[in-house]
């Protein structure tokens, strides 16, 4: 039934009158960045600002965001680039002796657990803005709990087409495009060096940014006490020293946009 009645996360997201910023990720951008409207705006230039955000955002789910907020008239849109610096991992290669109908019920389950994750955020997000993350509001205290065990793989070049069109696209209609990475714990960070092969920084610059966007990157670990949890979800000192450093970015890149 909730496959059935799902809809596209897209549906659920639009964008309110005279909210000229759009911010565009995961859970990582809704810790990240105040839900709520700042008192100075949140590019400290006093315009309205609107948080679209599905946890564990896939890229395509970025990318039709990303092209909503330009088709309802965003003139500054802020795209966290976390889902693109991945890619599903390559399906493992069953045995020939396997029957038909386990791997055809293996591609529908995955087709499942796609569609049940989408609806159960469709069910979260209905407001289309953000949900409340009361559990980021205190401090880690810097002990990993578990083995992360993420299993994913570089992306390489595989978005950078796709990335390089929607920067051309708002440039010919005068959209300011800001491509972000929430900042990392020194733990987490470590985890990303090994699964890309290099360190993130290193990585989104040189195989996801687009050439000449403007992209925000942190190049060091923040300290353990400004985050939630080990994933890397910002507590609210993090997300005010965040929001502080993008306000800070947004003037020092005037001349870039």
């Amino acid at each position: 039934m909730m496959i059935w009645n799902w809809q596209p996360v897209t549906e659920v997201h639009a964008l309110e009158a005279e909210t000229p910023i759009v911010v565009i990720g995961s859970s990582l951008s809704a810790a990240a960045i105040q839900q709520d409207q700042v008192q100075e705006g949140l590019l400290g230039d006093n315009r309205r600002h609107v948080v679209w955000f599905v946890p564990a955002i896939s890229a395509s789910e970025t990318m039709a965001l990303s092209q909503k907020a330009i088709d309802e008239g965003a003139r500054v849109i802020l795209i966290e680039l976390n889902a693109f610096a991945y890619s599903d991992p390559p399906r493992v290669n069953r045995p020939d002796y396997l029957p038909g109908w386990v791997a055809a019920l293996g591609d529908w389950s995955d087709a499942f657990t796609e569609h049940l994750r989408e609806a159960i955020s469709v069910a979260l997000d209905g407001n289309g803005t953000s949900v409340d993350y009361p559990a980021f509001r205190g401090s880690w205290d810097g002990v990993v709990r578990w083995q992360r065990n993420t299993a994913l793989r570089s992306s390489g070049n595989e978005h950078k087409e796709a990335l390089a069109s929607l920067t051309e696209v708002a440039a010919r209609q005068n959209i300011d495009l800001v491509f972000f990475e929430p900042p990392r714990h020194r733990q987490r960070l470590q985890e990303i060096a090994q699964e890309l092969g290099i360190p993130l920084h290193h990585y989104l610059t040189s195989y996801v940014v687009p050439p000449d966007a403007t992209a925000m990157l942190a190049d060091a670990a923040w300290p353990d006490a400004l985050f939630a949890d080990e994933v890397g979800h910002l507590n609210l000192s993090g997300q005010a020293r965040f929001m502080a450093e993008l306000r800070r970015y947004w003037r020092q890149s005037a001349d870039q946009r």
